[in-house]
Order: structure tokens, then sequence, then C-alpha cells
């Protein structure tokens, strides 16, 4: 096997990890958007999403600002979520 190969089997496991982790993640979000509408709270908390990639950004070393686009990309989906009525 070379090396893009083993690579990619790599990728292939740290894939199924983030999807699994993605699924907990919004498991968590649909239990904050409930709350958030009984309790008539703002989806959107710009002060929470800086403290989240700030509280992390430095294990990412020198792909910083890939996390960052990373980071708001996942916060946009989940506030996209929360204001789905259907779900």
């Amino acid at each position: 096997m070379n090396i893009l190969d083993k690579n990619r089997k790599k990728l292939n496991k740290i894939d199924k990890k983030m999807a699994l982790l993605f699924k907990n993640r919004m498991d968590l979000v649909k239990s904050i958007k409930e709350y958030k509408r009984l309790n008539n709270i703002s989806i959107e908390n710009k002060d929470r999403e800086n403290e989240i990639i700030n509280n992390n950004i430095n294990y990412t070393n020198e792909y910083k600002e890939y996390y960052k686009d990373f980071m708001n990309n996942i916060f946009t989906i989940s506030k996209s979520y929360q204001e789905d009525n259907k779900k």
C-alpha cells in the first residue's frame, strides 16, 4: 500500500469519527433549540461562538484560519437547524 492509500485509510477513520461527533453535536443543538424556544432566547450568540473558537484555536497550530472557517460553518449549520421549524 502506498502513502496515498495509507493516508486515505487514516482519513476515512477520522471522517467516521467526525460524522459521529457531528451527530452528537447536533443532538445537543436540538436540545438547545428547544430550550431557547421555550425561554424565548435568541438563536444567535456571537460571544459564545467566539468563546468556542478562542478556547480551542490553539490546538490547530498552522491551521488556525481554516479552523475558524470550519467552526463558523458549523455555527451556520447549527443556527440553520435551530431556525428550522419543521424539526
